[in-house]
């Protein structure tokens, strides 16, 4: 079903797609430090050997830092690729509950058994996909960790004599201080459970300003500041991988709602219900667009 653009959805989406873009840009700048560093070691390693012939205990710790610094840097890539897979997953299920799910939930003749059947189906597939993708999570999470945890290895490395006598490169420091920056800190457990708005509050602050009156109503405990600190690379693509969680938050929501509507029939309740669906549908649709455009613009060559 396509949904109508108007002027308003029509900025919000170009502000959207500007702001992947900005992100697919982090992403690629990570990528090149990564690989700036690797190449770099690899030249320490070499000129270790040629210079010092009899200093292969040197090398051998070059080697060691190199080999540890490329299985970070391949969980990096993985991790990257990863998400985009789960963006299309996520988008076809989306898809699917803007389109299938959503009118059955609206429909009065459907009984309210068959509408919390069919959500408890949601919820446990969409809880069975998470399961596949919380390896992958963690161990983007990890990432922020594992680089800290390297610097203060290739530090201690700097502090050796045959370093500070002989090698004295500054540029892998200066690197990895730019890599932290970019990454930020991780904070992905404390942004968890916001429900799948989240991401799109995270890649877009702006897009969440303009459109944020349509998916978010006075009740909602949803429109807390997310600070601007967390707002980094890691805990965006952090979060993408845990969409199907976040997914799920949002379901079980709206099971509840339902379930409490087939209690309380009144107009009253049957309205505020349509109206939480109907922002609940403004929000996915959203964020299928996010989605999509994160799949073709957010990638690792």
């Amino acid at each position: 079903m396509p949904h109508e653009t108007t002027p308003h959805t029509s900025t919000a989406n170009d502000v959207m797609l500007a702001d992947v873009l900005k992100l697919r840009g982090e992403v690629r700048q990570a990528d090149h430090l990564f690989e700036n560093v690797l190449r770099d070691l690899e030249a320490v390693s070499e000129r270790t050997i040629m210079r010092w012939r009899r200093k292969q205990a040197v090398k051998d710790e070059v080697d060691k830092l190199r080999t540890s610094w490329g299985e970070i840097y391949k969980t990096f890539r993985d991790s990257i690729w990863y998400s985009r897979e789960i963006a299309g997953s996520v988008q076809a299920v989306i898809d699917d509950i803007t389109q299938v799910v959503i009118p059955r939930l609206t429909a009065r003749e459907v009984s309210y058994e068959a509408k919390l059947s069919e959500l408890c189906d949601s919820i446990d597939y969409i809880s069975r996909r998470n399961k596949e993708a919380v390896l992958m999570t963690t161990a983007f999470k990890n990432i922020q960790n594992d680089v800290h945890q390297w610097s203060e290895h290739w530090a201690a490395f700097k502090l050796t004599k045959m370093y500070r006598k002989f090698l004295k490169d500054e540029l892998i420091t200066r690197q990895l201080a730019s890599l932290l920056r970019l990454m930020g800190e991780p904070a992905w457990e404390a942004l968890a459970g916001h429900g799948a708005s989240l991401i799109l509050r995270l890649i877009s602050p702006i897009w969440y300003a303009l459109i944020k009156d349509t998916v978010v109503s006075e009740s909602d405990n949803k429109d807390d500041q997310i600070p601007s600190e967390v707002n980094k690379l890691v805990t965006k693509i952090a979060v993408m991988c845990n969409l199907w969680a976040e997914i799920t938050a949002d379901l079980r929501q709206i099971r509840s709602a339902t379930s409490h509507l087939s209690q309380d029939i009144s107009g009253e309740a049957t309205v505020l219900y349509s109206s939480r669906l109907n922002r609940l549908k403004t929000m996915y649709t959203a964020l299928s667009t996010a989605l999509r455009s994160y799949q073709v613009n957010v990638f690792l060559d």
